[in-house]
């Protein structure tokens, strides 16, 4: 089990932990922090990683994602707990092999590919699969998560600017001094919807 060696008193607890589980202490290897490219070339070298419950991996599955690592997940209710299904189905794999339905089923495959000589060449399949897919993924596609992100502002503007554009057409109906303040608003408003303000049309 490849832990991170940090904070320093907990490598003495994990130790402990394990010892009373029964469990080679000297199976726990505790990683100093490193230059991060010094730490993805280390990365490559482990079989896979174990994500974990309640409060999920996010730049740890990102990371282990890009070096090639396999992932294994599951899935919670909050969304802390589902960040690392979310980048793994947006690694473009085979998501039934990377993220589990259930506890029990997470456990029997964590237990299967570490054992067993078909879950090992699973493994290598895996890693396979996410060394040929990960490069052209959504996941890492910076200049296409840029341009949706910019299209999804541009459209939320574009719909709070006609919603204004209504409240203040509404407002000037019942407006006693002739709504001259909303009528300067309301053209601003237009302007901005007929320029597209960069997201295209409607």
């Amino acid at each position: 089990l490849w832990l991170l060696a940090l904070p320093p008193d907990a490598a003495p607890h994990l130790r402990a932990a394990a010892r009373a589980a029964g469990v080679d202490e000297q199976r726990l290897l505790f990683a100093p922090s490193v230059p991060k490219e010094t730490h993805m070339r280390r990365l490559q070298l482990a079989d896979v990683l174990l994500d974990t419950l309640v409060y999920a991996a996010h730049t740890s599955c990102g990371d282990a994602l890009w070096a090639g690592v396999p992932v294994l997940t599951l899935p919670g209710a909050l969304m802390a707990s589902r960040v690392c299904a979310s980048m793994v189905r947006a690694a473009g794999v085979d998501e039934h092999l990377f993220v589990m339905p259930s506890l029990d089923e997470y456990e029997r495959r964590a237990v299967h590919l570490a054992r067993n000589a078909d879950g090992r060449r699973e493994l290598r399949g895996m890693r396979e699969q996410l060394l040929a897919a990960v490069p052209e993924s959504p996941l890492f596609d910076t200049c296409g998560y840029y341009r949706n992100f910019t299209a999804a502002l541009h459209h939320v503007w574009r719909a709070s600017v006609r919603a204004d554009v209504r409240g203040a057409a509404d407002r000037d109906d019942d407006d006693d001094d002739g709504g001259h303040r909303s009528d300067d608003y309301i053209d601003v408003a237009r302007d901005v919807l007929q320029a597209g303000g960069g997201g295209g049309g409607e």
